[in-house]
């Protein structure tokens, strides 16, 4: 009893650890798709500045700060990514699309698709904010991946105390049962008699017989009137 108390106390903290989580995140989200700036179809865009704040293979978002409005940027095979131009005889370097980090301050060339994104032509960035960005990534990354992993660990003991949680319900609810069915075949017993030990209420004690007169207390024949001859 005392275990399963228990483990019903710990589903329910991970249960509610989850949910706290699954909640932020869903605010988190509804924030940014409020906040979602949205490019007209067909609208050319010129040196848009921004910050990136969440990089995926074919895509990222980018915003004035980080909690700003986003705009999503789509890349091609066609975008062209390179430095700023140091000096005159210093010209621009050209760079893969897989340098584009989050973190790293960029400005973007491109044109609004029918989704309301911005198709990137062309992107630029200071190589110091390249650095910057390289750096932040070293630090910030495994810790986001150590979180990633306790939640993974979290959910998957949140599922294994479900799972003992269910079983142990099943059990008392079978035990239940067959204590039903067995008290339900089990034969009606006859009240016991008054004979018995563990009747109850007790029995009646039973009537007492009257006293009995001492034989010196009996009643004596009376005496005759008329004296005896003598």
């Amino acid at each position: 009893m005392k275990a399963s108390r228990s483990l019903r106390q710990k589903l329910t903290a991970f249960a509610f650890i989850l949910g706290l989580v699954a909640a932020m995140n869903a605010v988190c989200a509804s924030s940014v798709l409020a906040q979602d700036n949205r490019i007209a179809n067909g609208q050319e865009v010129k040196k848009f500045k921004g910050i990136v704040s969440k990089r995926e293979p074919d895509y990222f978002m980018m915003g004035d700060t980080m909690g700003g409005p986003q705009t999503t940027v789509v890349l091609t095979n066609f975008t062209e990514v390179k430095s700023h131009k140091k000096g005159v005889f210093r010209g621009s370097k050209t760079y893969e699309i897989g340098h584009i980090l989050r973190g790293l301050r960029i400005e973007v060339d491109g044109v609004g698709n029918s989704e309301g994104q911005l198709v990137a032509q062309n992107i630029r960035f200071d190589e110091q904010d390249l650095r910057t960005a390289q750096a932040l990534r070293s630090t910030v990354d495994p810790v986001e991946a150590d979180l990633r992993r306790q939640l993974a660990q979290q959910q998957a003991e949140a599922e294994r105390l479900a799972g003992q949680l269910q079983e142990t319900q099943a059990v008392a609810m079978a035990a239940r049962s067959e204590a039903a069915a067995a008290s339900a075949s089990s034969p009606a017993r006859a009240p016991r008699s008054c004979a018995g030990r563990s009747t109850r209420p007790p029995c009646p004690p039973a009537a007492r017989a009257a006293p009995t007169m001492p034989t010196t207390w009996r009643s004596r024949p009376a005496a005759s009137a008329t004296p005896a001859p003598r």
